[in-house]
């Protein structure tokens, strides 16, 4: 059937010229016909073959019948008479759709690879060809190491973001460059503007390190046979809430990759935690309903605190070095004190902390070792998180105020400053209002270093209007090679950075951030484009924040509480939708699905995570099943450490809200039943069994309310910014 479409195709081909080429010995429509086409059936171009005889007709008559190619424009819609790749393979030359990365790779184009492998000469070799070409229909993604795994990717991030807040405003970010100046040669006057600030602070650390007794200076000879390990400065500059530098650090760190394992460490003891980032907006979230005020202290020279259990020599500092004047021998250290590099410091300094907090009625709380809890003798609570070198607690009164930081001194060299009530915390801004009854986190400053960093003006003017960080109908096409050079555009670090927003407090862009990790191999002009536009839809959020908030009703403590304090819409004031699980199902070119948790308390979220899954699902069912045993894993160990603090108010069953009706019939079934999901059986049979426990139960949600859809797939702007509104504010 003759079309418009076709008509216009003909048309556009006159008017560019295409190359074509035709059919032998086709059924001809007469004597003439036959006569004309063999004169014009020469010519390559079309015009050409018009100019050898050929009528608009003839033209229009070959290709109906399929008698005339274009092999460069050929259709490569399913059902098109010739194949678009084949007869531009055939005629060496590339389609107009693979010029433009829009022609399906036939590596992945599942129906070409079934017509290929039944094509094959007899039946064996088909049957191994076949298979060869399945294994390779779905090639795995390949990551950077940075972003292997998701502990990677929040180092990697963590390390980018810190470029972002060293940078001058309005500079562009040199993700190239070190933060700060990696030897000591670059803090010499004559390379380094900032010589003397950087020299003050050395000067500060051997102070300190002499005031600790850290070292004893001793002639090389006296370490005999011993190791000596080498040691350099590491520099930091310490930013406030609005990204200005308002002090200067030099680390001495010793080469601690050199120490030997039993000779002057004991490897099973290396290991010190951290708050988990998920336990700390959850430490947040119960201070503003227990209406606990936040400080926050930095324990100076920490490392230098804390006792070595092992004989350790180092070489004396850059700048720092001497001789005997006896013997004209080097003079090397002896440490008595751990100092950063060394494999054991970090657990030291951690072991040292644990055990005075602990000496002092601290309780750690078993899911995150890093958080604790004491009750005075009046019944009052001070609950504690540390991270490193920085201790945040939370107290109710000054009394307590006073007693926690003078417990702290007892130990530790703590400066007067300390103490104060807490504005910034791991590159976020922290504001409390204790009338209001509110926590906010905000990272309105580094957003705003990114930007400036990254986008020029124009792009800041012209882009003010993006109220999503990407497109409901955005795809971003899979490369094998990189179109994009680390010097034009530092891709994997700008993402790098964006994880660390995504991971503190920007559940907003989770999706886009993973979504734009997954090509940090081969990343291309949509791919940047695509970076850009994330960051330049969280400028124009920047303000954007969490806040939690107390509830109204002391009973509805430590519940999560949405829609700025209003109920969800299907609360019924009994049980409150603690959880939401959700999953796209094959959204991937992979056929992976992708599964978003969030969870909620206190009207913000505190844990939540968007992740594509390890294996292809094969129902919408086992997708939901999948994200659904991510959330409640999550929210049984929140759901733990809320009762280790006291804080959860019954032993009600965790409520998880799906909206999958399979799902929740399947999970709620019974254990006799789960002989119906074989291929994930053991994933259904932990959810039942957690529901026979009565620890959690599954609730109906409908699409429209889930707010974990939020983390499985790209939304329209009007669904997106309403699903945004129950979380941020």
């Amino acid at each position: 059937m003759w079309t418009k479409d076709d008509a216009d195709f003909i048309a556009r081909a006159r008017e560019q010229n295409l190359m074509v080429s035709y059919v032998e010995n086709p059924k001809s429509k007469g004597s003439a016909f036959r006569l004309r086409r063999h004169r014009y059936s020469r010519a390559t171009p079309l015009l050409e073959a018009l100019e050898l005889g050929a009528t608009t007709k003839d033209i229009q008559h070959d290709y109906r019948r399929g008698f005339i190619k274009f092999p460069s424009h050929e259709s490569d819609l399913p059902g098109h008479i010739y194949n678009a790749v084949e007869v531009a393979t055939d005629h060496g030359i590339h389609h107009i759709l693979d010029d433009v990365g829009r022609l399906v790779n036939p590596t992945v184009l599942t129906d070409y690879l079934l017509a290929r492998a039944f094509v094959s000469s007899g039946l064996e070799r088909a049957r191994y060809v076949f298979n060869d070409l399945i294994k390779s229909a779905y090639d795995p993604t390949l990551l950077p190491r940075e972003l292997e795994t998701v502990a990677a990717a929040a180092r990697f991030g963590e390390r980018q973001f810190a470029k972002v807040m060293n940078a001058e405003r309005g500079v562009n970010i040199d993700f190239s460059l070190a933060a700060e100046p990696t030897r000591w040669e670059e803090t010499l006057p004559e390379v380094c503007s900032e010589s003397e600030k950087w020299k003050e602070a050395m000067d500060d650390e051997i102070v300190s390190m002499t005031k600790f007794g850290v070292y004893k200076a001793l002639p090389r000879s006296a370490a005999g046979n011993r190791q000596i390990l080498g040691a350099r400065w590491v520099y930091k500059r310490k930013v406030n809430k609005f990204g200005e530098v308002y002090r200067y650090r030099a680390r001495l760190v010793a080469q601690g990759f050199r120490q030997k394992a039993y000779d002057s460490y004991d490897p099973d003891h290396t290991f010190s935690p951290v708050v988990h980032k998920d336990s700390l907006r959850m430490f947040l979230s119960v201070c503003a309903a227990e209406s606990l005020r936040v400080y926050q202290a930095d324990v100076k020279a920490a490392f230098l605190q804390a006792p070595l259990d092992e004989k350790i020599f180092v070489k004396a500092p850059p700048g720092y070095d001497s001789v005997d004047p006896n013997t004209g021998e080097p003079m090397v250290w002896e440490l008595s004190k751990s100092i950063y590099g060394l494999k054991q410091s970090s657990a030291c300094f951690w072991t040292a902390m644990d055990e005075h907090l602990q000496a002092n009625g601290f309780k750690s709380v078993l899911g995150d070792p890093c958080l604790f809890r004491k009750v005075m003798a009046d019944g009052r609570v001070i609950l504690a998180v540390t991270y490193v070198d920085d201790v945040t607690f939370a107290v109710s009164d000054d009394v307590d105020h006073a007693y926690f930081m003078s417990m702290l001194r007892s130990r530790f060299e703590i400066e007067d400053g300390e103490g104060k009530p807490i504005e910034f915390l791991l590159g976020m801004a922290i504001d409390q209002d204790l009338d209001a009854g509110t926590i906010r986190m905000s990272m309105e400053a580094p957003i705003v270093k990114l930007a400036h960093g990254i986008l020029t003006p124009e792009e800041i003017v012209k882009n003010a209007d993006v109220d999503s960080p990407m497109l409901s109908t955005a795809v971003l096409p899979r490369l094998k090679e990189r179109e994009v050079s680390v010097a034009t555009f530092d891709y994997l670090s700008v993402v790098g950075s964006l994880i660390h927003f995504a991971n503190c407090m920007r559940p907003d862009i989770a999706l886009a951030v993973g979504i734009l990790a997954r090509h940090g191999m081969a990343p291309g002009r949509a791919h940047v484009r695509a970076a850009k536009r994330v960051v330049m839809y969280l400028y124009n959020a920047r303000k954007l924040g969490i806040t939690y908030r107390r509830p109204e009703k002391p009973g509805e403590r430590n519940v999560p509480v949405m829609h700025e304090s209003a109920r969800h819409p299907l609360d019924n004031g009994s049980n409150l939708l603690q959880t939401f699980a959700d999953s796209d199902y094959a959204g991937d070119e992979t056929k992976r699905s992708t599964s978003g948790i969030v969870i909620l308390m206190n009207g913000g979220p505190i844990a939540w995570s968007s992740t594509m899954g390890k294996t292809v699902a094969t129902s919408t069912c086992e997708a939901e099943i999948h994200a659904a045993v991510v959330a409640v894993k999550d929210a049984i160990h929140i759901k733990q450490m809320l009762k280790e603090l006291k804080l959860y108010p019954d032993n009600r069953p965790l409520a998880i809200a799906e909206d999958n009706s399979a799902a929740i019939a399947q999970a709620n079934s019974g254990i006799k039943h789960v002989r119906n999901a074989k291929h994930y059986e053991i994933r259904l049979r932990f959810l039942q069994q957690k529901v026979v426990d009565k620890e959690v139960e599954f609730r109906y949600c409908p699409t429209e309310h889930q707010i974990a859809d939020f983390f499985t797939k790209p939304l329209d702007e009007t669904k997106f910014l309403w699903f945004r509104k129950s979380l941020m504010s």
